[in-house]
């Protein structure tokens, strides 16, 4: 906030309008494995030099590219062209997750969001139908998650994006789901509650809870691909807590199979689609509840600077919607709008999706993360 107030707006605007670069700066680094190089250093440190013959990038450039990063005190620069890790490029050292994440940004979403800009000059940039998405404008006209799935055209092997997403939704959980673990009452849902995990990819959020909570029971639901993987990370992650849980090949589109469980939850499942996939996928799983049952939609919940009845207020001076802390959010959304024409709602959005499912809101639990969580009931 405090650089609004005393910076030149000019220059505001031109470091806002350059920013992309210093998220392919994070890209590449983390690509040629920059912080996991430093830590293996006897001293600490490597020189561009040194990170040049190691990574094969020309390593003047390769200097820029780090100067970059350690200006916005993503490393540190010890020295001319020298090179050490930070709190922040160390929490990156032996976090393959997260390392996937930023990876993965790096390419379908980036590539994605360099084709929105001319999409929305288009007739179909006011379409929110999947395949007017910008992502088709590059990768062709099909569904991202069909993409996913289908072989590597050059290798006819299975697309290396596919494991790096699942590996990179691990590494998203890693930061967002503790808030929601502490911020909602999972205890209280009783011995032997179950909950099944919606489109739950490969069951990151349920390995959670499971080491949390010794009550609960998972059923982690997904595309047949995405169960396979899914199997064979909890064999290697939680091995303990494999008789918890039931990994079940499944379409949210379908009538949900799983009768009258405590918890439905939807994690970045919504926020995928446009309205009318969304309401479908809430009217598949309505037959399946019973009065006990709640939806519980992991999701960001978007408010506006100036805020939400419904949502605390942080202490002032800041902003409504906690200002740069926000920041992710919304580039999640524009993500979204890029990849899949899917959106990042508010609460008034919510309520009107959820209403149209014939269900209804029975209240926001805002958590100590990016995500919170909208609970969702028989009315």
């Amino acid at each position: 906030m405090l650089s609004e107030v005393v910076q030149d707006p000019g220059m505001r605007c031109l470091q806002m309008c350059g920013s992309f670069f210093e998220a392919r700066a994070l890209h590449i680094a983390v690509r040629a494995g920059v912080p996991q190089r430093i830590a293996a250093s006897p001293k600490g440190a490597l020189t561009s030099v040194e990170l040049g013959k190691a990574t094969g990038i020309e390593h003047r450039k390769l200097a820029r590219i780090l100067r970059c990063l350690a200006t916005n005190h993503m490393l540190a620069e010890v020295g001319r062209d020298t090179f050490a890790n930070n709190r922040i490029s160390a929490h990156l050292v032996d976090n393959a997750g997260l390392c996937a994440y930023i990876h993965h940004y790096g390419e379908e979403p980036y590539h994605a969001a360099g084709a929105l800009m001319t999409k929305l000059d288009t007739p179909a940039g006011a379409s929110y139908d999947i395949l007017d998405a910008p992502f088709s404008d590059v990768y062709g006209r099909k569904p991202r998650w069909e993409w996913l799935e289908e072989p590597d055209e050059k290798t006819g092997k299975p697309r290396e994006q596919l494991a790096r997403f699942g590996l990179a939704m691990l590494g998203a959980g890693d930061v967002e789901v503790p808030g929601v673990l502490a911020d909602y009452d999972w205890a209280g849902l009783g011995q032997g509650a179950t909950v099944v995990d919606v489109g739950g990819g490969v069951g990151q959020m349920c390995i959670a809870l499971g080491r949390a909570f010794s009550n609960l029971r998972f059923v982690v639901q997904d595309r047949p691909p995405v169960i396979e993987q899914g199997r064979k990370i909890w064999a290697e992650r939680a091995a303990d807590l494999v008789d918890r849980c039931e990994l079940q090949p499944h379409d949210f589109f379908q009538t949900q199979p799983v009768q009258g469980a405590h918890v439905y939850l939807l994690r970045h499942v919504v926020h995928d689609w446009a309205d009318r996939e969304s309401i479908a996928i809430l009217r598949a799983l309505k037959p399946a509840l019973a009065p006990h049952s709640r939806i519980l939609l992991a999701e960001q919940i978007m408010v506006c600077a100036s805020g939400d009845d419904r949502i605390a207020r942080p202490a002032a001076p800041l902003p409504a919607n906690y200002g740069d802390a926000a920041r992710f959010s919304h580039q999640r959304d524009i993500n979204m709008m890029g990849l899949i024409n899917g959106i990042e709602r508010s609460p008034a959005e919510f309520d009107a999706l959820v209403e149209q499912a014939g269900l209804v809101v029975k209240a926001f639990h805002p958590c100590r993360s990016q995500i919170g969580l909208v609970e969702v009931g028989l009315p």
